[in-house]
C-alpha cells in the first residue's frame, strides 16, 4: 500500500469518526477537519490499530446513544410505567 493511499484512507476514517460522534453540524464542522488531518498525518503500520480502536469507540458511542434515544421514544414517561409495573407485581 502506498503512503498516499494510506493517508487518504486514514483521512476518510477521520471524517467517519467525526460524523459518527455527534449529531450537531457545528461540532461536526469543528471536529472533522482536525480528525481528518490528524488521522492522515499519524498513519503508519504501527498506528492503524489505534485508529481502528478510535473508530470502534465512536461506533460504540453511537450505538449507546441510539439505544437511549429509542428507549426514550418507547417509554416517554418511565416513572409512570415503572409505578404501573410495580403495582401489578406487588398486588
Amino acid at each position: 500500500m502506498t503512503a498516499s493511499a494510506g493517508s487518504i484512507g486514514a483521512a476518510l476514517v477521520g471524517i467517519a469518526t467525526a460524523l459518527t460522534i455527534s449529531r450537531r453540524r457545528t461540532i461536526r464542522a469543528i471536529t472533522a477537519p482536525g480528525l481528518t488531518i490528524g488521522y492522515a498525518l499519524v498513519i503508519t503500520v504501527d498506528t492503524t490499530g489505534a485508529l481502528i480502536v478510535g473508530y470502534l469507540a465512536a461506533l460504540t458511542w453511537w450505538g449507546i446513544r441510539l439505544t437511549a434515544h429509542t428507549l426514550r421514544l418507547a417509554f416517554p414517561q418511565p416513572g409512570t410505567a415503572l409505578r404501573r409495573l410495580a403495582d401489578r407485581t406487588g398486588g
